[in-house]
């Protein structure tokens, strides 16, 4: 669902001076877990295979404060598949990063209006192209970071996400 073994393939095409860092919790008990280990597996053997170990960090944990990650990145990139609208998108936004998504993924439609958010095809040699001319304006970005956390903070995530659990409650 979350497509990281698409950015191995892009960081493969990239010079040896780019780096990844995937980060997000690794289920090990309950309903995913068998699906998660075999789908890590099989992360740590496409690195090896592409032989691109040194450039390649895994965070297999639940990360309590993103923003560290976001403001040490120089892009966020989201190829993920059959997604809804992801927090870590806004988040990375807000950060006043450049973010890649996946053009099938119609779901951040409202937000390509901010030029920072990038809406490509899954070809790896096309993001790749596309990461080695990024040049946004840090302008640009700082001004879309502050648009966006006027209209959208945790805050009211955190309502909306209470108000439809209430309501799954109720039924």
């Amino acid at each position: 669902k979350k497509n990281q073994i698409f950015l191995l393939k892009v960081i493969k095409i990239l010079p040896k001076n780019y780096f990844l860092t995937l980060v997000g919790p690794l289920e090990k008990k309950g309903m995913h877990a068998s699906r998660d280990k075999k789908y890590f597996l099989e992360i740590k053997r496409m690195v090896k295979y592409y032989k691109i170990q040194n450039r390649v960090n895994i965070i297999t944990k639940f990360i309590d404060n993103p923003k560290k990650y976001y403001h040490k990145s120089n892009l966020c990139l989201f190829p993920f598949k059959n997604e809804g609208l992801g927090t870590p998108v806004l988040e990375s936004i807000a950060s006043g990063r450049p973010v890649f998504v996946n053009d099938e993924n119609k779901n951040f439609s409202e937000f390509y209006k901010y030029k920072t958010l990038l809406n490509i095809p899954l070809i790896p040699e096309l993001w790749a192209k596309k990461i080695l001319s990024i040049s946004i304006h840090n302008k640009l970005l700082e001004r879309n970071s502050k648009l966006l956390l006027s209209k959208y903070n945790s805050d009211q995530d955190n309502k909306i996400y209470k108000k439809i659990i209430k309501e799954i409650v109720k039924k």
